[in-house]
């Protein structure tokens, strides 16, 4: 289980989920990061291992605050 207040770790782990496309789990944890305050996500729209999920209405709201 990811450290509840590592946003870091969060994230990491939300990048390897999304390099296998497991987009539920990806969410999950990028959810987890923006709760923490901690990293401003909006350059994950670009990301290409997130690529996937750019069109994805949560995906946005994440990462587009």
């Amino acid at each position: 289980e990811a450290d509840p207040v590592n946003a870091l770790a969060l994230v990491a782990l939300a990048t390897a989920n999304a390099h296998m496309r497991n987009d539920a789990a990806a969410l999950e944890l990028l959810r987890r990061a923006v709760e923490t305050n901690e990293l401003d996500l909006s350059d994950l729209d670009s990301d290409p291992a997130f690529q996937f999920l750019w069109g994805d209405r949560e995906f946005e709201a994440i990462t587009r605050p």
